[in-house]
């Protein structure tokens, strides 16, 4: 089922740009929408996709987290699978944008991934010019 968007979501979404991501070591440094429980004063407040693959591998989260993590797996068991993923400016972080959508893809193809030894990614992503309306 496609979700219904407001005019304000499907233009931000339509002036969205296509960059990359490189290295497996750049995805799994990236940062995610998923906050920190408990951050240290001074530390990040949200999650790189690497911590949340290794979360979840490790059976933690929600039975949604779970659940998507574990359709990401299977997904990801295609060499040629590239999830579509959505970045957001923030200033929340170092780089200025956060995953903003498609973390249990993007985390499921990091696990993959680096099970298989690669380190090359070149994987194609959507970066949004500006915050995603709310």
């Amino acid at each position: 089922m496609d979700a219904i968007l407001r005019p304000d979501e499907q233009e931000a979404l339509e002036a969205a740009q296509i960059s990359s991501i490189a290295t497996l070591a750049e995805l799994g440094s990236t940062f995610t929408v998923l906050g920190v429980p408990n951050p240290r004063a001074g530390g990040p407040v949200l999650r790189s996709v690497a911590e949340c693959a290794a979360d979840w591998a490790a059976g933690g989260g929600s039975e949604r987290d779970q659940d998507g993590y574990h359709r990401g797996l299977a997904q990801a068991e295609d060499p040629d699978y590239q999830p579509e993923l959505l970045f957001t400016p923030t200033r929340l972080t170092s780089s200025g944008y956060m995953l903003m959508d498609a973390v249990h893809r993007a985390a499921a193809l990091f696990t993959k991934r680096t099970d298989k030894g690669a380190t090359k990614l070149d994987l194609p992503v959507y970066v949004l010019p500006k915050p995603f309306p709310t």
